[in-house]
This record gives structure tokens, sequence and C-alpha cells, in this order.
């Protein structure tokens, strides 16, 4: 269907039809907007984005997009100040919304990964709405750091949805225990792999084991088909360590990389590795975080090297295999992993980080060279390697970000062979030939190396019975955790009358009488157990314990000291609430991970 005489409401209606196809037919069939919409001018909004104090806002929830002003400054401007990621949009006109289509570009909002309209819904349907919205891609891992932005704040409906957000939120929290694997997925995944733990030595027994050897880093960004042929003949002069998507590539041109490192929790990643024999992948170590999918363990053909990230799970379970400082993607994991070995230089190719015309990958990478995930997402101009700017998207920035970071703290030298691109602060761009000619010369045989020193690896006696112990004694811990939650509960719902009342009419004394007792109960919990509770316990319900506390402390931004004490008086149930329901789903995952290992 065209819209002849707005190019913008065309080329809106066309994305939204893509990606939005029920709002694009209510839309079609909704009036123009009449009404006067007193939209905030760009200043007004820049104040009211200033004025937030820094935090993490993962999750945005925007009630109300009017004509879009304050979205897209919030987009443009302020949203890397305050790290935002998730995007919700709640819009309740829809004749405001076609309003703004007609009055500018909107595809890119709404086609982006990270952003979600929700368009004319009933209040009672945005329960439902909202509860699948928070499961999605565990999206409910980020409610400890939400930021409702008001768009009409005196408007009931928005504040309606805002609070029904926050009783989804609460459900989700406390409902996540009937899908575990969803909920609690890196650490099902890691007691998944305790007996792949066990029996395989970690990356601790190669640390600076090649101090000032060069390390050659593969990622499989578009470049990668301009030299990696150069790589032949280099096996012996410099340790190849490759992300995961790059191992397929290389073996299809006969080069065996020495180690190949794997991060995502995602099933994916099994297409990575699935389908090689044992021959092709002899002498490949498979340098995987074991919060990966216990399929991509059993899909391996070769020998692994158990590399942790710095998770305290991994601490809990009290069997060292070295702890690395990794990032957001395999190929940031490979960077810290030749660091870790001592590696100077480190050369990078293949670590485009952004497109190539709408090319993702090089050529033969398992999951396609025009990935949509990555392509569907908002795209921004950095500076290149080869040419002035290159375009990236929102998740290759991201791990550009991280590279930054990295090379920022690593102490050698890294030289960015990529000969193609984005820019990555602190490194010197080479092409790599040339790169190979000045600092891979000598032979040092890295691959006998390797193998020397894990060879000598024994598993550690009693591994296993030394963590189902530490299992049995976690799931003791959270059951007696629950239980004085439990009491916590009842002494609350005894004074629940009273509590409520001083809502109305705060009484210090009195509120402080009521509080004493369930602070006591609230530290016997955290107390009971403080090895368990932090290295096991705080990692999962972090999200939702800050969320509680953050809410907690925003209260003496919105109200009355006293007023604001008694409302946090009035909260204490939920703390507990919490902390019951997320001690119980650790119970339920710990006792489904014991019967995994022997």
């Amino acid at each position: 269907m065209k819209h002849q005489g707005n190019p913008y409401y065309s080329a809106n209606m066309q994305s939204l039809q893509r990606y939005y196809p029920y709002v694009a037919r209510i839309i079609q069939k909704a009036d123009d907007f009449h009404g006067k919409y007193d939209g905030m001018i760009l200043q007004e909004i820049d104040d009211i984005f200033d004025s937030m104090k820094s935090l993490t806002a993962q999750l945005s929830v925007f009630l109300g997009f009017g004509l879009g002003n304050e979205v897209l400054r919030f987009m443009t401007k302020h949203a890397k100040r305050i790290d935002g990621v998730y995007i919700l949009i709640i819009e309740k006109d829809v004749s405001l919304l076609k309003a703004a289509m007609k009055s500018r570009n909107l595809t890119e909002l709404f086609q982006h990964k990270y952003v979600r309209f929700i368009v004319g819904e009933p209040i009672e349907n945005l329960f439902s709405i909202f509860q699948a919205y928070l499961q999605q891609e565990n999206k409910y891992m980020f409610l400890r750091s939400v930021k409702p932005i008001y768009g009409k704040e005196s408007d009931d409906y928005y504040v309606e949805a805002w609070r029904t957000f926050k009783e989804a939120a609460k459900y989700t929290i406390m409902n996540y225990g009937n899908d575990p694997k969803d909920s609690l997925i890196g650490v099902e995944n890691m007691l998944s792999n305790v007996n792949v733990i066990i029996n395989n030595p970690g990356i601790n027994l190669l640390k600076n084991q090649f101090t000032g050897k060069p390390a050659v880093v593969v990622s499989t960004g578009p470049s990668l088909d301009k030299n990696k042929h150069l790589l032949h003949g280099l096996e012996d002069k410099a340790v190849i360590i490759a992300a995961d998507s790059a191992l397929k590539p290389l073996l299809k041109i006969g080069i065996k990389p020495h180690l190949v490192t794997a991060l995502e929790r995602e099933k994916e990643i099994v297409q990575l590795v699935d389908g090689l024999t044992a021959d092709e992948v002899k002498d490949v170590y498979l340098a995987a975080c074991p919060v990966v999918y216990n399929e991509v363990y059993q899909a391996w053909p070769g020998k692994n090297i158990i590399t942790y990230r710095n998770f305290d799970h991994f601490k809990w379970l009290k069997i060292d295999r070295g702890i690395l400082d990794i990032k957001s993607s395999a190929g940031n994991m490979a960077f810290k992993v030749a660091e870790y070995l001592g590696c100077n230089p480190i050369i990078l190719i293949g670590q485009d980080l952004a497109l190539a015309g709408e090319k993702t990958n090089a050529e033969n990478t398992p999951l396609g060279t025009e990935q949509v995930s990555y392509l569907r997402e908002m795209r921004y101009k950095v500076k290149g390697n080869v040419e002035d700017e290159v375009t990236t998207t929102a998740s290759l920035k991201l791990f550009l970000n991280s590279y930054i970071v990295d090379v920022a703290q690593y102490k050698g030298r890294c030289i960015n062979s990529t000969e193609g691109g984005a820019y990555i602060e602190g490194t010197k761009v080479m092409p790599f030939a040339e790169s190979i000619m000045r600092f891979i010369k000598e032979p040092f045989n890295p691959l006998e190396k390797i193998k020397s020193i894990l060879d000598t690896f024994i598993p550690e006696e009693k591994a296993a019975e030394n963590v189902l112990s530490i299992i049995d004694k976690t799931i003791d811990s959270f059951k007696k955790m629950s239980d004085l939650c439990s009491e916590g509960m009842k002494m609350y719902d005894d004074r629940a009358e009273e509590i409520n009342q001083y809502v109305k009419e705060p009484d210090f004394e009195k509120m402080e009488k009521i509080m004493a007792p369930l602070l006591k109960i609230k530290n016997q919990v955290i107390g009971l157990d403080p090895s368990n509770f932090q290295l096991f316990y705080a990692h999962i319900a972090q999200a939702f314990y800050l969320n509680h506390e953050l809410e907690l402390c925003k209260q003496y931004d919105l109200l009355e000291p006293d007023t604001a004490r008694a409302e946090i008086l009035k909260r204490q149930r939920e703390w507990f609430e919490i902390i019951d329901g997320v001690a119980k789903v650790c119970v339920q995952v710990l006792e489904k991970g014991r019967e995994q290992i022997c």
C-alpha cells in the first residue's frame, strides 16, 4: 500500500508492517490526530535527562511517545551517559503515533531489536504483555535498573501502566522458578558442565607461559577474507587464538588455531563446532567458558581447556581453572586469553566490529555472512581502520568499546591488522603482511608447549565428591534461609494493619519498633552462610534484590523523610518474598545439577 504525498509515512508504514504488523493494521484504521499536542522543546527534554542522577538504566520505560521528541533525543544524546540498553515505549493514543509517523523518519526505531512499542492497549491487557516482554531474552535480569520516563506524568493511563509494569515485574520474580532454564541459564549450564570442568585442565596452567611471544587473534569480520590465507606457515611462530565463529572458516583453508574461545549462552554456538571430526580438530583446544550449553561440549570432538569468566559461581565450585575478566564476545575473550598467556604483541585480524555494506561476517561463517541479529540494530558511524568512517551496530559497538577498555588495560602492544572495519583506540593499524614481517619471525612451537603443559594435568581426587558436598551444604543453607523468610513474612503480616496506618500517619518511634526485629531477621538471612550467599546466591538474586533496595532508597527522593520511612517499612514484606522465591529456585537448580554429577 502506497502513501503518496508523505515519504515519512510511507517508509514508516513499511517498517511498521514488517516489525509490528498488528500496530500497522490499527494505525491504518485510526483517525488522523486533530488535537493539540504540547510536546517539549529540545532544551526542556535535555533539562529532564541532564537532571537524572548517574545510573545504569538498562531498561528505560517511556510512558508516552507523543511525536517522538523525547525518545529520539534520549537515544541520540543521553542514552550513552545513562548506559541505556532496552527501551520499552508505551503509547495509548494510536492517532498520535500516526501523526508522529507523518512528521519524521522512525524506521530505525521500529526495526531496532532493543526497542519495543506497545500501542493502544487497554490497561487490562498490559499485565500479560509486560510479563511476556520481561521473559523474552531474560530481560527480567535488568529489573534492578529500570527507569520510567513519563511523557505525561499526570495522565492516569500512564500512572496505571507503570504500576502494572511493576506488578508484572514482581510476578515474574516470584514465578521464574517455574522455568529455571530461562531464569538461571548460566548457573544451570555450569552445573551441567561440572563433569567437564573436573576432567579437563584449566587456562591457569598456561598463565604467562608465552611471555613476549606473538599471538594472532582471529575473528570473523568481513575483512578476514582478505588476509586469512597469510596464516599459513605461522603455526610455529605465533599462538593462534580464534573466536568460535572463525574455526570452520579457518579449517576450510587448512589452518588449525591452537585455541578456540566460546562464551555465549546460546544454542546457536553448537553450530560453530558440530559436524567436525576428531582428526579435523586434532591439536585444537576448545577454551570455552563453561556457561555454554553442555551440547557444545558434546558436539566438540577435540580437547578442552576450561576458561572461567569472572563470575562468583566459579569460586563457589572451589575448582581452580583460572578466571579472566572477559567482556562481551568470543573475540574479546580471545584477546583476554592471549593477554593471560603473556603474549606480546597481540595481532588482530577479522576484528571488523563494523559492517561491510550489509555483510556482517566473513565467508563460510556457520551462522551466515549477513546475520539479521546485527542488521536489525541501530547503526552508528565510527572511525575506521582504512576508511575515514565505517558503519557499526549496537552490539558491534559494544564489542568495540570492550576492546577499547581491554587494550587500554593491556601492558603490551596491540596491532590491528584487520584491514577494514572500526578503529580500536590504543591499537597500531598495520597490514597483516607487514605485521608478520615485523613481529612474527622466530619459531617457538607453541603447540608442543601447550600439549606438554596440559598433558601433565591430573583431575583432582574427590573433586566430584567435594562439589556434591558443597551443593548439599548450599541446599541446606537455602532451605534455612527460606524458613527465616517465612518467619519474617509472618512477623510482618501480624502487624500489617498497623503498618498500613503509618503510611497515612507516620510515627517514627513506633515504626522503628516494628522495623528493628524485621531487620534482625534480614541480617540473619544474609549472615546465615555468608560464603554461599555471596558466591552463589547474590549473583542470581542481585537483579531483583538491588532493584528492591534501589526502590527503597528512591523513596527519600519522592517523599518526606517520615513518609518515606513508612513506605520503606510497608515494603519489607517484598524483601522476604523475593529472597524466599529466589532461594527456592536455587534449591531446584542445585538439586537438578546434583543429579548430573558423577
